[in-house]
């Protein structure tokens, strides 16, 4: 009895290593599952499995990460989210694509599998596949130019002028049958006019707003690119290769002088309804990505900048394919109208992003003091549980049971007072036990 009387220090001793070893080994446990989690998320945005990455980011536990980890899983889970959204719109991209490829429309059929190609969110095999695309559509397009023939702007026939005058004055069409002296008299027919010949080397100089087509939308084509502009260049060439005195009209040839000023003015209605039509199509696209980042940036998601950022790319597509439209000064200021918008849209959506960070830094904080909450209710409700026990086995005399509930108290809660005040009362009760109990044994 004297030995397990002098052992029984060291047991106590052990026991409480022992009890204090097993919270810190389970934490260990707890800290490497959270950044195994952590690290497996981060991998699968790294393979571009967006929607798995967010997944298994919201199952890591932020209780056992250091602070550096919770921001970098704040950061993630906000690139994940962006991910998911910038893959979609480029998938869709590609997809629409296809169908406008398969529908002919070549000019959005390339922006669409140019969008997809130039996307950092998707695999690099879908990426290669739009790349090739976009070469097949190049290729449609070169064919289809070298296929659309040059429409010809015939000149209305001009009459030729009557030399000499008729000795009587001409009927009209409608005018009443005249007689004389009882004899029915036809009327005059007029004379059948001679049709001159259009004569392009007759045309006058060109100046640079009439050389300033690119592409000019026909209505008898449907999508298909009209030729105004090889028109223009025709007449260009011609110049060229002629003298200036091959562009003045002779004075003698009043008719030449007219068909020359009937192409010039089809030719500039053409241009007027061009430009009307890039105007229009311009400002469309503008104000659709301006509408799409109107709301307020609470209200705003991931698909708003992307179609606002779409949109003002559409614009600037517009405005490249007809620049010959605009003189230099109109150009740059409708680039400038398009630059800003995009500006506009990466300012919103920086904003848009640190307030996303900052709502999720705030859900990770009110979820560590809500499970901390938990945990101390937990808690108390344990030492309340440990507490009743102690005073029950104290109330029986049950004091070195009653000892160990006491040290499991201060255990968990070191702060404790009413375990810290009853430690050394029943500690010492504890030993007067074992000393009447030795003395009882040495009396027999």
């Amino acid at each position: 009895m004297l030995k397990l009387h002098r052992h029984l220090p060291v047991a106590m001793a052990l026991w409480l290593l022992i009890a204090l070893a097993i919270p810190a080994i389970a934490q260990d446990a707890n800290t490497d599952q959270a950044k195994a989690m952590l690290n497996k998320g981060i991998a699968q945005y790294k393979a571009l499995n967006f929607k798995a990455a967010k997944a298994t980011l919201l199952q890591v536990d932020t209780d056992y990460l250091t602070e550096d980890n919770s921001s970098l899983l704040g950061e993630y889970l906000t690139k994940a989210d962006t991910g998911i959204r910038k893959q979609s719109a480029a998938l869709e991209a590609y997809r629409q694509a296809e169908q406008d490829l398969r529908t002919g429309a070549l000019v959005k059929a390339r922006y669409g599998f140019a969008f997809a190609a130039l996307s950092e969110y998707i695999h690099s095999q879908t990426r290669a596949d739009a790349r090739a695309k976009v070469a097949e559509v190049d290729a449609k397009i070169e064919l289809l130019a070298q296929q659309t023939p040059v429409q010809n702007i015939q000149p209305e026939p001009i009459p030729t002028p009557v030399t000499e005058p008729s000795p009587e004055p001409l009927a009209p069409a409608n005018a009443p049958v005249a007689t004389f002296e009882g004899i029915t008299l036809a009327p005059i027919p007029e004379p059948v006019p001679e049709i001159a010949p259009a004569d392009e080397s007759l045309l006058g100089p060109i100046t640079e707003a009439e050389t300033t087509v690119v592409v000019v939308e026909s209505p008898a084509a449907g999508s298909e690119t009209e030729s105004v502009d090889k028109l223009l260049e025709t007449l260009a060439r011609r110049r060229a290769e002629a003298g200036p005195e091959d562009f003045a009209p002779p004075v003698q040839a009043p008719a030449a002088t007219s068909t020359n000023n009937s192409i010039l003015v089809r030719l500039q209605e053409n241009l007027r309804v061009a430009r009307q039509v890039s105007d229009l199509e311009f400002e469309n696209a503008l104000t659709e990505s301006r509408k799409a980042i109107s709301d307020t940036i609470e209200n705003l998601a991931q698909n708003s900048f992307d179609s606002a950022s779409n949109n003002a790319n559409i614009a600037r597509n517009i405005l490249q394919q007809n620049k010959r439209l605009y003189n230099s000064e109109e150009f740059s200021f409708k680039i400038l109208q398009v630059e800003d918008q995009l500006t506009s849209v990466a300012d919103k959506q920086q904003l848009w992003q640190a307030e996303k960070v900052n709502q999720r830094m705030d859900q990770i904080e009110r979820s560590r003091r809500e499970r901390i909450r938990r945990e101390q209710q937990q808690l108390a409700r344990k030492i309340d549980t440990l507490h009743e026990r102690a005073q029950t086995l104290l109330s029986e005399r049950n004091n070195e049971e009653a000892l160990q509930i006491i040290r499991q108290i201060l255990t968990l809660d070191t702060t404790n007072r009413w375990a810290a005040e009853k430690l050394d009362l029943v500690r010492q009760l504890v030993l007067l036990e074992e000393e009447r109990t030795l003395d009882s044994t040495q009396g027999i």
